[in-house]
Parts: C-alpha cells; structure tokens; sequence
C-alpha cells in the first residue's frame, strides 16, 4: 500500500483510538477528528491532521511526508507563539524521516511502517494551553459533533 498523507491521518485517528498508557491521564482519545480547519470568525486557527479528546485530555498528530513539510510547519504562527493545540503533540512520519533530536521542544515522535504498525520513539510532554488554543479546540469539537449528527441524520 502507498503511504500517502491522507492515509497517515487515518492511521493517526486509529492510534489516537487505541494508544494505551500506563500512569498517566491519558488512554484513549474516543473523541477523534481528521483535518479539521478551525475558524474563529476572524481568521484560520490551525487545522490539525489527527487530534483527539477525552475525558482528561487533547492531543494532536502532525503528519509529515517530507522533511521541508516538517520543518515549514515550526514556522506556523501557532506553533511560535504558543498557541497551538494540544495538550499532547505528536509528528507522525515514515520510518526515520523525522530524528528525535530535531522535534521542537516537547513533541513526541511516531513512526509508522511499512505494514501501517505506529511505534512510539518519543512521548509527548503535556502542554499548557493557552486560552486561544482552548477556544480552537471548543471549535473542533463542535466541528466533530456536527459530522457527527450529519452522519446521524443520513441513517
């Protein structure tokens, strides 16, 4: 199968699913959306490729297909100012494309193979987040219940 962007959010919005933890708050995101544009009347907030909720938590998946598409993302004007989303923040890459010691401060690392398995190389901190980031995540919600009850209403 051809690893292509579209098919790392899947695989993000699986493992956002499944990703057990032991010791912390966080076991499953039950809550999960894929590229989500979050727009606050203004102006365009982030659009995350893979993040997810719970009861406890929120985290997002970054998925990167080429080194340049990693490092523009660093310049993304929410991820300078601290106002990005995501209590938990992931890249999710092929296999060594990203290197650890090239992640921003605090994100984790996934890898994924050729067989679509997601290895974890490096946990997330958690982030503070700031009330700006609160309000895009409120906008995500809200985006994933409308699908939601989209869905719904076509049954």
């Amino acid at each position: 199968m051809k690893l292509t962007h579209s098919k790392l959010c899947e695989v993000a919005v699986k493992w956002l699913r499944k990703v057990k933890k032991q010791n912390c708050k966080y076991y499953t995101y039950p809550i999960t959306g894929s590229e989500i544009a979050c727009y606050n009347g203004v102006k365009w907030i982030e659009t995350p490729d893979a993040i997810g909720f719970n009861a406890y938590s929120s985290c997002v998946i970054e998925c990167k297909m080429s080194r340049s598409d990693f490092f523009a993302d660093q310049k993304k004007p929410f991820r300078t100012d601290g106002n990005g989303m995501g209590q938990k923040r992931f890249f999710l890459c092929p296999e060594n494309l990203i290197k650890e010691n090239e992640l921003p401060h605090g994100w984790g690392l996934l890898y994924v193979d050729d067989k679509m398995k997601v290895k974890e190389v490096k946990d997330s901190d958690t982030f503070e987040l700031t009330l700006y980031a609160l309000k895009a995540e409120r906008l995500a919600l809200v985006s994933i219940a409308k699908s939601l009850k989209k869905k719904e209403a076509e049954k």
